[in-house]
């Protein structure tokens, strides 16, 4: 009773959603396992949709398929490269780990093409493709850190405005991203489910030897 007891504690834990990802507005990862400077990419303003660098993946979703500004830096991007849709888009920027795997801990650096005051950074973590949890956090031009810590979502989707809107739908969007720092990546689902038909083979055994 006790083993079928722990097995479905364990299984509720690594199934489900244990609790909501925590907002950071600090540069809280010191070490990262991962991380996306984005210095590889070429002196462009035609580049997109996609970029990978060191496992994490960059993706600009419903913009112009080539239109990111890569030299977009004097907002505060930290080297020579950074991910911004030149001009803005109405699309908002996906980041994903290679692989399909969960984020643990993960920060960026934000910064926007608006030359704007009151502008709102919108968010949307999602898992499996349905979003978890969604928000919104006081903006600005200058870059700025936001990170996320505690996992449950395997992407995250962003997208800024100077006027409220209605999550990621609607308005005009002109986010910049640089510098992701990953650390603390969730095992895989298919440790999970390793994990859980090793409990279930225990169980069995138990089973058997009762009988």
């Amino acid at each position: 009773m006790k083993l079928n007891q722990f097995a479905m504690a364990i299984a509720a834990f690594t199934l489900g959603v244990a609790q909501a990802a925590t907002l950071k507005t600090t540069d809280f990862i010191a070490a990262p396992a991962h991380f996306n400077g984005f210095e590889d990419l070429p002196e462009s303003s035609t580049y997109g949709p996609a970029y990978t660098e060191d496992g994490i993946t960059v993706t600009q979703v419903n913009g112009e398929a080539n239109d990111i500004w890569t030299t977009y830096t004097f907002w505060g991007a930290q080297g020579d490269r950074a991910w911004y849709p030149n001009g803005g888009d109405t699309g908002y920027t996906a980041i994903t780990l290679q692989g399909g795997g969960q984020f643990g801990d993960v920060s960026f650096l934000a910064g926007s093409g608006y030359f704007a005051d009151n502008l709102v950074l919108y968010y949307e973590l999602a898992l499996g493709g349905s979003v978890v949890q969604s928000g919104a956090l006081d903006h600005t031009r200058l870059g700025h850190w936001v990170g996320f810590s505690g996992g449950g979502f395997d992407e995250i989707r962003l997208r800024d405005n100077s006027e409220p809107i209605s999550s990621l739908t609607g308005g005009f969007n002109a986010f910049a991203l640089d510098s992701i720092k990953v650390a603390s990546p969730v095992p895989e689902p298919e440790t999970y489910a390793l994990m859980l038909a090793g409990l279930g083979v225990m169980g069995f055994v138990a089973r058997r030897r009762r009988s």
